[in-house]
Formats: C-alpha cells, sequence, structure tokens
C-alpha cells in the first residue's frame, strides 16, 4: 500500500435547511398498501414525512455546508471555514466557505492526495453537488466526466473496508480501536453547536481532522510527519 508524503486532511459539516423549503424536494409520502384505516394511514404518512425530515442535513438538496476544514501533513497550515450562523446570508457563506476550498485544491501541486474519511461516500459527492447548485468552479481533475472521483481523494472508511463495502466503522470507534484518540463529543447536532459556541464547534472540527491524520499514519497510508 502506498505511503503519502503530501497530503491534506478535509472534513466538513453540514446543516439542515429549513424544513417548509426541504418539503419542495419531499418525495411523495404513503402508508403500507394494505393499510385501510384512515387513521393508522395517516399516522404513517406523518411518521414518514417526519422520519425523511430529520436527514435533511445529509442530502444536498435539503442541507448545505456549515464548516469545512483541512490540515497539511506537517500541521503547520491549518485552514477552518465557518458559516457566522448570525450574520449574512447562509448561502453566500456557504458559496465562500466551498470556494476557499476549491482555491486551494486549483493551487493544490498535483504530488499532493486528499485524505478523507468517508469523504468519497459523502464529503466530495456533497461539496460538488452544493457547487453545481451554487454555480461554483472547481477544478478539472475532481471528478471525470464519467462520474468517478479523482484518485487524488484517499478515503480511509474505504481502505478500512478491505473491499467489503459492509464492512464500516465510525471515525470515533477506528480512533480508539488504534488508540490514536477519540471525537470530541458526538456531533449530531453540529449546526446547533454552530449557533451556540463558535469555540466548541471549531474545536470539534480540528479535532475531527487530527484524528483522521492520526488514523491515516497509523494505517500506513500516510507519512509520519513533523510532531
Amino acid at each position: 500500500m502506498q505511503k503519502y508524503p503530501c497530503y491534506s486532511v478535509v472534513d466538513i459539516e453540514v446543516a439542515p435547511i429549513p424544513n417548509e423549503e426541504a418539503l419542495k424536494f419531499a418525495p411523495e409520502f404513503k402508508a403500507p398498501s394494505n393499510y385501510v384505516d384512515p387513521k393508522k394511514i395517516a399516522a404513517a404518512i406523518e411518521e414518514a414525512r417526519t422520519a425523511w425530515l430529520e436527514g435533511n442535513a445529509l442530502r444536498p438538496l435539503t442541507g448545505r455546508v456549515c464548516a469545512i476544514g483541512w490540515q497539511e501533513e506537517d500541521d503547520g497550515k491549518n485552514c477552518i471555514a465557518m458559516a457566522e450562523p448570525h450574520s449574512g446570508s447562509p448561502g453566500e457563506s456557504e458559496s465562500g466557505m466551498i470556494s476557499l476550498l476549491w482555491s486551494y485544491l486549483f493551487k493544490s501541486d498535483e504530488s499532493r492526495v486528499f485524505l478523507t474519511f468517508f469523504g468519497n461516500r459523502f464529503d466530495w459527492p456533497f461539496l460538488i453537488r452544493r457547487s453545481w447548485d451554487l454555480g461554483l468552479d472547481m477544478p478539472g481533475w475532481v471528478m471525470d466526466n464519467r462520474g468517478f472521483l479523482s484518485p487524488r481523494f484517499i478515503d480511509l472508511a474505504k481502505i478500512w473496508s478491505c473491499g467489503d463495502p459492509k464492512e464500516t466503522i465510525s471515525l470515533d470507534r477506528l480512533a480508539r480501536y488504534l488508540r490514536v484518540g477519540q471525537k470530541n463529543g458526538e456531533g449530531k447536532d453540529f449546526a446547533e453547536l454552530l449557533k451556540s459556541d463558535l469555540q466548541k464547534a471549531e474545536e470539534y472540527l480540528r479535532n475531527d481532522l487530527e484524528l483522521t491524520r492520526r488514523i491515516a499514519i497509523k494505517m500506513g497510508v500516510a507519512r509520519i510527519s513533523v510532531e
């Protein structure tokens, strides 16, 4: 397995858009076909609607990027871009953050790779799809015309699976298993944390970046750098 000496760790955080806006993209909610009682049908539809809305943040149609972080191999250059929750337009803030990341990739040397945890299944597709909506330019090498992501995107979760897509693990569990640290809180309500405590939200994101870097080193994907 190749060990990369020149790499950047990348991570994003997402937040849901308001429910009334998200429902414009909702599917038709239906009850099971064998339901005949109107009350049960209505309850089943409402349950399906609620469950769908709970996943708003995880879909580019109903979510947005609220924080992006990247960290280089020597930890000398570290960039955190976070939405200001109390000022400005959320769309403009998101556009600015994503543009900043794409600018960094535009300027990167061809030898640099970008490490993520589950990024090839989530972070990069989410960023690309949000960029299409926001009208943002991205490096041509990010994805080819067949829809395949660049080989410069190295996903540690995919490497962990050893070719078995059913073999999954969380960042926290893998970090604890490899004894390189653990997540700083659950992070399920990052958008709320961002609104209530900007410093803690930033600490949470920085910790995720560092955990990913340490995992990459422990797995032999990244070369050990200055500590």
